[in-house]
């Protein structure tokens, strides 16, 4: 089994295993048999103290309305993908291949995922590819990746974060990287920008070297944060050194031209969002700021971070929330102070900022247990008060989906989702989910520490040891460092505590009896995990310890707390009881304090009574109402009576287009009813229209109110009657020509078409040429159209020698033409040109000075260049790092410069700042001892002083001074840095009145009871009377049995030193119960109270009993016995006694009261 940091199980009698349970808000819980083990956790991941670190959470809402959450660290080089349905029910899991072994950042476009990852490059290697962008469809296919190469990184993302947003087809990547060794011998830190092409995936621009803020460059920045404005780039980092701020730049570049890098003419516009003082008190990288969020709104650019006071950077603690609100001109800066609490108490963490819209965001901080949120507007004012819940957050961004803010915390196997209600911050849900392998567990026994473990889902078997036996290690006096594992006291009283630890690394599993007896914390600043029980109330306690996985080899104890039987006072009302809720009342033992809280019912309501009567149209009733709070209810309910309503009265006249109303009113209440009126009947006059030749002829009804109107009696239109055609245009042989009919009743007209009429042709015939073919040509006489036949094919030319035109050269062709003999037509041909002849003209090389030029040609017949020589311009220099040529000491400046690592000239000298010492004050001091008792001595405890890990030597790097160190009180030791070392540190240890010095009174011999028996002790040094519990403890052992018992008496509070008494515990006071007279003897009878070795009775003939005789029993089972051989009637006083021997030592206990007998004759 791996080591592993130890889970301690603490859980009430009888469990075998925690299950964490969903809370009272939650949706439910889901167990998932995914067989797939996870580890890590991101509980509050996105708080930081110095410096960021990248983001490995992610929620984002699927097209479907699913949820999809990645993680990167819980599986090892893989990114973990999963599936969850809207109400957090886990539907599948992918697993991705890192691309490169560092994960940066994940991003979703809405139509693909892009993943940034990284890779170390130790050897400054520019080959070496140290950032890649991966493109993958929405199924997780990879499509593309692109990446840069050395890019001046030897780490990337370190001591920071990585983000990306996009616009358009622009991916943008904010990030960090620590950069190659620096002429000062050191790999300094700073923030990296990049710019995507995202359909092609080629890098467009980046920006990976070093500049200053006017370029967008961040030196020591600590986490980073990238969004658009337009088409503009507008980024926060976290700057620690120059600037030292949290630094918001705008670039005035246009990304969308695939460039952002500013130039000399359109450097960034920059502000100081926050400023961070120097620190002086520790390591000069802290700032006391933590940068949560970064968004954009209507108005303004949004930054939530939590801070320390910053006025007191080198003493306060506690962190605030805070919210700047920069104008988009960053012109003005707003800052806004959202929580106010007090030095010394717990601080906020880096609070979480959720853009609702661009006018409305959602802030969330956690602090402690606890999770609080509130509403900002545009311009980061707090829009409603502040809602806290139980809770964490992590460094999952909230998503919004349906009104709700969801993000999601996990730690290893265990996924919690929250649900948070924008319109109600007081409506937040969880889901938990678990993961993993669903195991059946075989456990280990006394003999065998196998723990066999078979998933039930897949069959895997996971086997591993833990120990056949169980050893606890405790301490019952907590002045005292060690341990032991034998537990050498079991009773204690109410507030006493005993510390315990478990030696190996082991899960164990403790169980209590009684849980609410007692606390149980864990004990912070020790390497071991030591757990403090503390007794709360009294009690028999029974503890059982063992290996989660082998309950067989269980280890129990039992401890009594304060008295077994307690002895209550009158009980105390603690809360009064209302008509609404039962009040408490708490008695109190009187011996140990223990209390017992009692319910008191809940009172009775003082009702008063209201009779309502009936109405038209509610039922009459009797309201009884508290008036104490307002419950009430209802009885004797009398029905409604219902309407009576009078006559109807028009309010409205029907016409025949539409209804009238009428209204009846009810003469009770008044209350009104509406009822409709019918239309009226139209009022129709008749027209009768006659036929024409091409409309059909009826009769018109019109209603004469409203113009409504309707056709019948229709008669059919009888058609034209035509004469005879008129020629309107003669035909020719190229167009129509048309004639008109006229009808004889109406004189309307219809228009005819009459056709062409032929062409007149005459014939000519043409001849062929060489090119041309012949023919016969037909032209009309009249019009001109013509057309041809009987085609006679073209003779062809007939050519005669070439003969040369144009000679050819180097580099044009030449030309020859051939003549026609019958037509003289011309033919021309290209003769090729015949090329250069080339010559070499010989180059040289250039130095760090001098140009020189590459080899060329040229031709040697026409002189033509062929190749051209180019200027080689002068090399440069090329400089070396700084080397150094004399080292700088504390308070002596040393020299160093560069040369040319060519012509070695040099080209730069500069002073090396002498060494400053090393501040002490946040080295580490331990004290060989931290409390002493007071003897009137100077006390001077051994130092150790460590810083960053190295441990300094007195009297070289420091010295130690005391002070306050003779008396009781706080003494302290400073320690003043020396040589190389600055500053101070200072511990405090205590000097306490020596109790041992004390004197303890009223402790006596008491006599057995059965129980555990305490003494009334009084405790007082140099004449004060100590107060127990504020002064001292007392503890007791050996003190319920017979014999010599032990009080423990040690000092507390302003006294250190234990007491140690003793007193004895006799057998109980014995009791006769019947004494009878003898003949010259007598019979005794006693009750047995308590153990006992033996009895003695004692008799004698006078009551001080002076010359008393005894008689001895050592069988302890016998209580009766006659005395015999006295006188006769005589008066004997008789007692008795129990004895018990102790380790060879007696103890007596009291005679019991004496009794008197006579004895017969």
């Amino acid at each position: 089994m791996n080591m592993k940091k130890r889970m301690l199980s603490i859980v009430l009698s009888g469990a075998m295993a925690v299950s964490t349970a969903v809370s009272a808000g939650s949706f439910g819980a889901f167990a998932v048999a995914q067989c797939v083990a996870y580890s890590g956790s991101n509980v509050n991941d996105q708080d930081y103290v110095q410096w960021s670190d990248t983001v490995k959470s992610y929620l984002t809402v699927c097209d479907n309305g699913n949820y999809m959450r990645v993680q990167s660290g819980a599986i090892e080089g893989k990114l973990l993908v999963e599936y969850y349905s809207s109400d957090f029910e886990p539907l599948s899991t992918k697993l991705i291949d890192n691309e490169l072994p560092i994960f940066g950042a994940f991003y979703d476009s809405g139509n693909n995922y892009y993943v940034l990852s990284g890779q170390e490059n130790p050897k400054q290697n520019d080959s070496l590819e140290v950032f890649r962008i991966t493109k993958y469809d929405k199924n997780w296919n990879k499509i593309k990746s692109c990446g840069l190469y050395g890019a001046n990184t030897t780490v990337p993302f370190d001591a920071g974060s990585a983000r990306m947003t996009h616009s358009g087809d622009h991916l943008l990547v904010r990030t960090c990287h620590e950069m190659y060794k620096s002429s000062d011998g050191n790999n300094h830190q700073a923030n990296v920008t990049i710019e995507v092409d995202m359909p092609s995936m080629t890098i467009t621009d980046s920006y990976t070297g070093v500049m200053n803020v006017d370029y967008g460059y961040v030196s020591h920045s600590f986490n980073q944060f990238i969004k658009t404005d337009g088409n503009h780039i507008v980024a926060l980092d976290h700057g620690d050194a120059h600037p030292r701020s949290a630094v918001l730049v705008k670039y005035n570049s246009d990304f969308t031209t695939g460039k952002f890098f500013p130039s000399y003419f359109e450097q960034v516009s920059n502000i100081d969002v926050v400023t961070y003082p120097e620190y002086t008190a520790g390591h000069y990288n802290y700032t006391g700021a933590a940068i949560g969020g970064f968004d954009v709104s209507s108005s303004s650019y949004i930054v939530a971070q939590s801070t320390v006071d910053l006025d007191y950077i080198n003493t306060s603690e506690t962190r605030n929330v805070y919210v700047s609100a920069v104008s988009k001109d960053l012109s003005t800066n707003k800052l806004n102070k959202i929580t106010s609490y007090a030095e010394g108490t717990a601080s906020a963490s880096a609070p979480q900022l959720v853009k609702i819209n661009n006018n409305s965001f959602l802030l969330l901080w956690s602090r402690d247990t606890k999770v609080s949120c509130v509403k900002l507007n545009a311009d980061g004012t707090v829009n409603g008060g502040i809602h806290t819940f139980e809770g964490s957050l992590s460094d999952c961004q909230p998503v919004i989906k349906n009104g709700r803010a969801v993000w999601y915390v996990y730690d290893k196997n265990n996924v919690t989702f929250n649900s948070l209600n924008l319109s109600n911050l007081d409506d937040i849900k969880t889901v938990d989910v678990k993961t993993g392998h669903d195991y059946e567990t075989k456990y280990a026994s006394k003999t065998d520490g196998t723990v066999t473990q078979t998933c039930k889902s897949c069959g895997y078997v996971n086997k591993f040891t833990v120990p056949t036996s169980t050893t606890v290690y405790w301490r019952t006096d907590l002045s005292n460092t060690s341990f032991s594992s034998v537990l050498s006291k079991t009773q204690f009283s109410v507030g006493d505590s005993i510390d315990f630890w478990l030696y190996d690394d082991t899960d164990y599993t403790v169980e209590f009896s009684d849980r609410s007896m007692v606390s149980v914390n864990k004990l912070e600043n020790y390497a071991n995990d030591i757990r403090r029980i503390t007794f709360k109330n009294g009690g028999s306690l029974t503890v059982k310890i063992y290996p989660t996985y082998n309950p067989s080899v269980a280890k129990t104890y039992k401890f009594t707390c304060g008295c077994t039987s307690h002895t209550y006072g009158s009980a105390v009302i603690t809360k009064q009881p209302t008509c609404t809720s039962e009040g408490t009342k708490t008695k109190t033992c009187t011996q140990c304090g223990a209390t017992v809280t009692e319910t008191i019912a809940k009172l009775s309501h003082s009702y008063t009574t209201t009779v309502v009567a009936p109405t038209c149209t509610t039922n009459g009733y009797t309201l009884h109402k508290c008036s104490v709070c307002g419950t009430s209810y209802k009885d004797n309910t009398t029905k409604a009576t219902g309407h009576s309503y009078g006559n109807s009265v028009v309010t409205k006249q029907p016409t025949c287009t539409s209804e009238g109303t009428a209204i009846k009113t009810c003469t009770k209440c008044n209350a009104t009813f509406t009822e409709t009126i019918a239309k009226t009947s139209h009022k129709y006059v008749d027209t009768v229209v006659a036929p024409t030749c091409t409309a059909n002829g009826y009769t018109l009804h019109k209603c004469s109110v409203c113009g409504t109107s309707y056709k019948d009696s229709t008669t059919k239109a009888p058609g034209h009657s035509y004469g005879n055609s008129v020629v309107t245009k003669q035909p020719t042989c190229t167009s129509e020509g048309t004639a008109i009919k006229t009808c004889t009743k109406c004189n309307a007209t219809v228009t005819e078409t009459i056709p062409k009429t032929s062409h007149k042709y005459a014939d000519t015939v043409v001849a062929p040429t060489c090119t041309t073919n012949g023919y016969t040509l037909h032209k009309c006489s009249v019009c001109g159209t013509s057309y041809k036949d009987s085609t006679t094919k073209a003779t062809g030319h007939s050519y005669g020698n070439s003969v040369v035109t144009k000679q050819p050269t180097c580099t044009s062709e030449g030309t020859k033409t051939k003549t026609c003999t019958k037509c003289n037509a011309t033919v021309t041909e290209k003769l090729p040109a015949k090329g250069h002849t080339a010559v070499t003209d010989k180059g040289y090389p250039a130095t760090c000075t001098t140009a020189g030029k590459t080899d060329g040609s040229h031709c040697s017949v026409c002189n033509t260049v062929i190749k051209v020589q180019t200027v080689i311009n002068a090399t440069g220099h090329k400089s070396s790092g700084w080397i150094v040529d004399k080292a700088a000491s504390i308070g002596v400046k040393g020299s160093k410069h560069k040369e040319c690592t060519v012509c070695k000239k040099v080209l730069e000298t500069a002073e090396i700042p002498a060494l400053s010492r090393i501040s002490i004050s946040k080295a580490s001091v331990t004290l060989s001892t931290s409390t002493y008792a007071y003897d009137g001595k100077a006390k001077k405890p051994g130092v150790t002083v460590k810083l960053n890990g190295k441990t300094l030597k007195n009297g070289t790097d420091y010295t130690a001074s005391y002070s306050n160190n003779t008396k009781v009180g706080t003494a302290k030791v400073t320690i003043k840095g020396k040589g190389n070392y600055t500053g101070s540190v200072s511990k405090t240890y205590s000097i306490k009145n020596n109790f041992k010095k004390a004197t303890v009174s009223s402790i006596s011999t008491k006599a057995f009871t059965g129980k555990n028996i305490t003494q009334s002790i009084t405790v007082k040094y140099n004449g004060k009377t100590l107060k127990k519990g504020t002064d001292y403890t007392v503890s007791y052992s050996n003190n319920k049995s017979i014999g010599t018992a032990t009080v423990k008496i040690t000092g507390k509070g302003s006294y250190t030193g234990t007491i140690t008494k003793t007193f004895k515990i006799n057998p109980a006071k014995q009791e006769i119960q019947k004494l009878t007279a003898k003949s010259k003897a007598f019979f005794v009878d006693w009750a047995q109270k308590g153990s006992a070795t033996g009895y003695e009775i004692q008799y004698a003939t006078n009551s001080k009993f002076t010359s008393a005789k005894k008689v001895t029993i050592t069988n302890n089972k016998t209580d009766t016995k006659t005395i015999s051989k006295l006188s006769g009637k005589k008066k004997y006083y008789v007692r008795v006694r129990s004895y018990t021997t102790v380790k060879g030592t007696k103890y007596y206990g009291a005679w019991s009261a004496s009794k008197s007998v006579t004895t017969k004759k």
